[in-house]
């Protein structure tokens, strides 16, 4: 795959509307919060670059959520390099599998901001 400057992630629960779920999803200052498996994590400005150190490369976290809720979930994509870029969320911990249960954004060369939903299969979640 290739590198994924990310602007912003966010996660909110629908069932509150107002909860934002996950930490440093803005990443105005630095990338603190989240973990990179087999990647190099850096700051751009406002963002967090993933950059690609071999098979899998990643940057993740986990949230805690409750099992059959919605949780809203909108990427801010600024650039992609290499091969693409891919989003995954689920109840697999990335650092354990090559990929987690579900595919929110396959990215070949598309940016701009996305919106998903996920109905949550655990108390724990990863992005």
């Amino acid at each position: 795959m290739g590198s994924l400057e990310s602007g912003t992630l966010s996660v909110a629960s629908s069932y509150d509307g107002t909860t934002e779920l996950i930490t440093n999803g803005t990443f105005a200052s630095d990338v603190s919060g989240w973990t990179a498996y087999n990647a190099t994590l850096t700051h751009q400005t406002d963002s967090i670059r993933v950059g690609d150190n071999g098979t899998f490369s990643k940057a993740y976290q986990s949230f805690g959520t409750v099992v059959g809720k919605v949780y809203l979930i909108t990427i801010g994509v600024k650039t992609i390099s290499g091969s693409g870029a891919q989003v995954h969320i689920g109840a697999q911990n990335p650092a354990q599998a090559a990929n987690n249960d579900n595919i929110l954004l396959n990215v070949v060369s598309d940016t701009g901001t996305f919106n998903f939903t996920y109905t949550a299969t655990a108390t724990t979640t990863y992005i």
